[in-house]
């Protein structure tokens, strides 16, 4: 696995319009490098920070376009300190030259935690080969701890990472 990382800073005032050319430079570099053309999947996670979520959407929307073997997945972040000021995107590439990447998405909030949780753990413990699971969670009053209790019952040998 090769993994590369970068930062693209945005103007807070132009909603997300000078990032676009940078992106796509970025990106057709990335489509014409030795690690994307070996690689059998790619794994883009990305971190943004105060984007707009239509903003966002094109942001990944040109990814998958650009980089067709791409999974792309990701969350808004929630910063203090210095970076609360700063608008940005960051994006985390991985490229594996034999292993494949899986996208599993709930969209909403479900009725039981839990019980979402052991659907996605079952889904999971039938798929071959199975090396860890990154699980994000986003919105407000979610309980994240049930969900990862459901989601590992079956699963208890396959590391759990991510964030809320």
């Amino acid at each position: 696995m090769i993994q590369e990382n970068y930062k693209l800073w945005i103007e807070e005032e132009d909603n997300c319009c000078s990032v676009m050319p940078k992106l796509e430079e970025l990106l057709l570099d990335l489509r014409h490098s030795v690690a994307y053309s070996k690689a059998k999947s790619v794994y883009i996670k990305l971190l943004t920070a105060r984007i707009p979520t239509e903003s966002a959407k094109k942001i990944s929307n040109k990814i998958a376009e650009c980089l067709p073997k791409a999974i792309i997945a990701g969350m808004s972040l929630t910063l203090f300190g210095r970076e609360a000021d700063h608008v940005f995107l960051d994006m985390n590439c991985c490229y594996f030259e034999e292993s494949s990447v899986t996208l599993l998405e709930h969209v909403g909030r479900p009725d039981h935690y839990k019980t979402a949780g052991r659907k996605y753990g079952r889904r999971i413990s039938e798929m071959e080969h199975v090396k860890g699971v990154e699980v994000f969670c986003a919105g407000l009053n979610i309980d994240v701890s049930r969900f990862v209790e459901g989601v590992t019952e079956e699963n208890s040998n396959i590391p759990f990472f991510g964030a809320l």
